[in-house]
């Protein structure tokens, strides 16, 4: 990774709080694009936040409100579902990244960190019959992110 990523990443922190990366596949490759944080540990003491099979546009905008809920109240719990994070009639459920796996998806976030320890979520919501992909038989877009928690 050069300099300059790493520049703009820390910028985005001072600034923002929160820098926000897109990952998808080049293409020929497969796999299912997510979306996550660097500098929410670092700027509020929470886990770094990310978000699997949705558009760049939706990510990004559920994860500034994600940020913006930190900013003013604090952390969201692990396990539970939640309510009021995305539109509709929906819940989500926050669960930790295994340390393991840490180096799987977050590659960017571990040489911004650098030998500092940070810790992650997978944000996973319900599918249109209101269950969450570990509820379901139906294949999911949140099946990478099963496998980090």
């Amino acid at each position: 990774m050069n300099a300059a990523v790493l520049s703009k990443i820390a910028s985005d922190i001072e600034q923002f709080g929160w820098h926000c990366l897109h990952v998808y596949p080049r293409t020929g490759e497969e796999g299912i694009g997510f979306t996550y944080t660097i500098g929410v540990d670092a700027t509020f003491g929470q886990p770094e936040i990310a978000i699997f099979g949705l558009s760049r546009e939706i990510s990004h905008s559920i994860l500034s409100d994600c940020v913006t809920s930190i900013r003013n109240g604090g952390p969201f719990p692990l396990d539970v579902p939640i309510a009021d994070v995305v539109n509709g009639d929906y819940m989500v459920q926050f669960r930790r990244v295994l340390r393991d796996k840490l180096q799987d998806c977050f590659g960017t976030a571990i040489r911004f960190y650098r030998d500092k320890p940070f810790s992650a979520t997978v944000l996973f919501w319900q599918n249109k019959q209101h269950l969450f992909p570990w509820e379901s038989d139906t294949p999911s877009v949140q099946a990478e992110g099963l496998a980090l928690v």
